[in-house]
């Protein structure tokens, strides 16, 4: 009876030192993850500048990325929604659900031309965004001072360079 429990005993210890060395090792890989891995550091990133943004135009009821979305029109309206997927790098469902919302608050039209369809900023959405520049002035203000001049020039940088491949 005494052997059963000791091989019990033994038998469980075995199989926790297993399991925990097969944890201890996906755990050493995990770490090595988070600690070498681009888009881990660079999501973590893109959420902690994102948020510093957000909370400087929640103010005036606009998310960061319906203020790009904005200054892409802006800058060049009409757009068609493939340029600005383009610059900004959105996926095509993103940008959707944005541009849907931004039409029904009244700050975008889209005219469709036979297959294609362009989208211009309304006298509504003018005002939203003048009224939001402010706010994006503190916040970019706040991000440099974070993050520092230096990383703002390599992340320019490096998304030019990634643009060209």
């Amino acid at each position: 009876m005494v052997w059963r429990k000791a091989l019990r005993i033994t038998l469980l210890f075995l199989y926790t030192f297993r399991v925990s060395s097969k944890k201890n090792a996906l755990r050493g890989e995990a770490e090595r993850v988070v600690n070498t891995c681009y888009v881990f550091r660079v999501r973590v990133f893109n959420r902690l500048i994102s948020r510093v943004y957000n909370e400087a135009l929640s103010a005036r009821a606009l998310t960061v990325s319906q203020f790009n979305i904005l200054t892409v029109i802006v800058r060049g309206e009409p757009v068609a929604p493939h340029q600005i997927s383009a610059v900004l790098q959105i996926e095509k469902s993103s940008l959707s659900r944005n541009i849907d919302l931004m039409r029904r608050k009244g700050w975008i039209i889209t005219k469709s031309t036979g297959r294609r369809s362009l989208i211009s900023v309304t006298e509504k959405g003018r005002n939203v965004y003048k009224n939001a520049l402010p706010s994006w002035k503190d916040a970019q203000q706040k991000a440099l001072t974070l993050a520092g001049k230096e990383i703002f020039q390599q992340i320019t940088a490096t998304v030019r360079s990634l643009r060209k491949k």
